[in-house]
């Protein structure tokens, strides 16, 4: 879990460095939306499912035999909680108290509004769009259907282009983007990066409410209005509670009437939102990843010397093959002999699944040249070893691993190379995964 949280934290990271050095500045609003909008659930998704999944190996032939991945499945660390009583981490503690904290603020500001409501007048119809007028906010804001302005605004010249602008906030669906933004702000509060995303959509709905109302208003009368109207000012209680992010909402203005005064981006230029397709899948085989099982195939290269599996004429014999089974066959038995052992006897770690612990043991053995097992040794544990409990786990899986490998039944026959019966070493993955 660690490791994943570090993945969405480096990626989120990256996605918004990226957009911030190639795409913040493009005139192309719509794909900046689109992309703001999925570049943290990206960052989520690629952290947490990536490293569920193996890539081919790229090192070549191996000196020794790979068998295929076993995976032993234990209980969920949520449903152990429930059933042993065991009190939460303290990260999550804390975790879940920044979600409440989060909550609770948006709370107060829907109950804000509807006080907003009940105390307002609502003395305008249009259409679909009802407005309400509140001596008890400084700035107009919209909120679903609901259009809120402050009673100083009654006489401003500029009321009807302040009502157009928000009818064009709701009318481009922004509501939606921003309370689908403050459910990602609120699971992800511990990520700066999305509340710097929130800030960025923000700035987008601002720019394509501005490029809006542009097709009938002169630049010059509009950037004035800006100027001296309410419009894209820092957010105040309650729109800033209900903003896509309680942070970072400082006043548009200067960035807004740069983007107006801009040249249109070229239209050749969207070519660059391509870039994105090999940055994701580059994330992607990032976090698919095993650097520790490459990392001990490397040892096993430089610190013993075992035999080619090109150069095996035949290989070991398990008991449920027999002496006239081809080669094949005798490969498919051998790993089915192995996985089977480990997989009707390897229980889940008691310790490991009470941590709620996963991750990939890769251990190593021997096919002796009388057919028995010897010389079993853990190559890699990517289980977490932070704390003293999961060090304890961590040791205790090993000793169950080496204890299970070693408890298997001998071979009928062991491995012949040049007519003679040779040592074969074998490397298999236990993975331990909690559903």
């Amino acid at each position: 879990m660690i490791l994943s949280l570090l993945y969405y934290l480096l990626f989120s990271a990256l996605f918004y460095g990226v957009y911030r050095l190639s795409y913040a500045r493009l005139s192309f609003h719509k794909f900046n939306r689109a992309a703001v909008l999925l570049f943290p659930l990206t960052a989520l998704a690629i952290a947490l499912l990536a490293p569920r999944f193996s890539l081919p190996s790229s090192s070549g032939q191996l000196l020794v035999l790979q068998l295929p991945e076993v995976i032993i499945e234990g209980e969920a660390l949520q449903m152990k909680q429930l059933k042993s009583g065991t009190l939460p981490s303290t990260w999550t503690i804390i975790y879940l108290i920044g979600i409440a904290i989060s909550l609770a603020y948006f709370a107060f500001g829907l109950w804000r509004l509807r006080n907003l409501i009940r105390e307002s007048k609502a003395d305008r119809q249009n259409g679909k769009y009802r407005i309400f007028w509140s001596k008890h906010i400084e700035g107009a804001f919209c909120f679903g259907r609901f259009i809120f302005l402050p009673e100083s605004l009654r006489a401003h010249p500029d009321l009807e282009l302040v009502i157009e602008h928000e009818k064009s906030h709701i009318q481009l669906g922004h509501v939606w983007d921003r309370l689908y933004f403050r459910a990602l702000s609120t699971l992800l509060w511990f990520d700066p990066f999305v509340h710097a995303f929130a800030r960025e959509l923000r700035q987008i709905h601002e720019y394509e409410v501005d490029a809006n109302i542009l097709q009938n208003q002169e630049i010059e009368n509009y950037a004035h209005t800006l100027l001296r109207s309410t419009l894209g000012t820092d957010l105040k209680f309650p729109e800033k509670a209900l903003a896509p992010s309680p942070f970072f909402n400082s006043s548009l203005i200067k960035s807004r009437i740069s983007m107006m005064y801009a040249n249109q981006s070229r239209p050749w230029r969207k070519a660059l939102y391509a870039f994105l397709i090999p940055l994701t899948l580059g994330m992607t085989v990032f976090a698919c990843n095993k650097a520790d099982e490459s990392q001990a195939e490397t040892e096993v290269k430089e610190e013993q010397k075992a035999v080619d599996l090109n150069e095996i004429e035949v290989l070991p014999l398990s008991k449920l093959c027999t002496e006239d089974a081809n080669a094949e066959e005798r490969k498919a038995c051998l790993f089915q002999a192995v996985s089977k052992h480990i997989g009707d006897n390897f229980k889940y770690p008691e310790l490991a699944e009470a941590e709620g612990m996963e991750g990939k043991i890769l251990v190593s053995f021997v096919i002796k040249t009388d057919g028995s097992i010897g010389n079993v040794e853990v190559l890699r544990n990517s289980l977490n070893d932070e704390t003293e409990a999961e060090k304890t786990a961590k040791e205790q899986a090993e000793v169950q691993a080496i204890s299970l490998i070693s408890s298997m039944p001998s071979f009928s026959s062991p491995a012949i190379k040049d007519g003679k019966p040779v040592n074969l070493k074998l490397v298999i993955p236990i993975k331990l995964q909690l559903s």
